[in-house]
């Protein structure tokens, strides 16, 4: 029966203060250890909340706070906040608090001029404009000889093969069956598709030269070579089928 139902009695409504302990700047609504999270994870920079709260960590200043209910079901809790939020009041509004929407599950509600703000940031207003030649020797001073990831060492390969076997080994058949295209085939269609790609592809003189410098010194072995030349033959043939598909042969 709905009746029956005994909703979870765990929130809370909490406020946090500026560092005379009188002034709220923030209303928000949590259980467990939800009002100890803004001190761990504030950043400088990404919200005027985060900016008061690290400028008391510079102080060396604890952030006062304080549990105005506890013991709220969620619709309570959620209520509260929205109702101490809109009594004390929003910066935009005239008030103390930073709190970027007017409380409960709602979307963010900035004031006007943090909208403009975040309208200049956005990609579709940055849309069309050029970097300064400033701006590009900072961004390439900061990219310059930043790799996407890390060279992989022997040890390192060797640790993510034995993961992928450990793993491996303790999936179920039908498990195995899921991955990758292992006892799959491709359509003839999505074939098709491939072949017209690969006899389309271009090589760049660059890309030749590339290629060509990380092989140079490397010895195939006979193995290697022999399904190398096996897949040479087949491009060529595939490219024959086609050309003769086409009325060119």
């Amino acid at each position: 029966m709905a009746d029956d139902i005994v909703l979870p009695s765990d929130c809370y409504v909490y406020i946090l203060f500026r560092e005379d302990g009188i002034t709220p700047f923030y209303v928000g609504k949590g259980r467990g250890e939800r009002w100890l999270a803004h001190e761990l994870n504030a950043k400088r920079g990404r919200s005027y909340k985060d900016n008061i709260i690290m400028a008391m960590k510079d102080a060396g200043v604890i952030v006062p706070k304080k549990k105005i209910a506890e013991g709220l079901t969620n619709a309570e809790a959620l209520a509260l906040e929205i109702r101490t939020i809109a009594e004390i009041g929003r910066i935009h509004d005239g008030g103390p608090l930073t709190n970027l929407t007017a409380g409960g599950d709602g979307a963010p509600d900035l004031s006007p001029e943090a909208k403009e703000r975040h309208r200049k940031n956005t990609g579709a207003a940055q849309m069309g404009k050029k970097h300064s030649e400033e701006r590009k020797a900072k961004l390439s001073a900061i990219l310059k000889g930043r790799l996407c990831a890390p060279p992989k060492t022997p040890e390192i390969t060797a640790k993510r093969i034995a993961s992928l076997k450990s793993s491996w080994a303790q999936m179920t058949p039908e498990e195995r069956a899921t991955r990758g295209m292992r006892g799959k085939k491709h359509s003839e269609e999505t074939k098709a598709k491939m072949r017209e790609k690969a006899l389309g592809r271009v090589i760049s003189d660059s890309q030749r030269a590339a290629v060509s410098a990380a092989r140079k010194g490397k010895k195939l072995s006979a193995e290697t070579r022999a399904r190398m030349a096996e897949s040479q033959r087949l491009r060529w043939q595939a490219r024959k089928e086609a050309e003769l598909q086409d009325g060119k042969l």
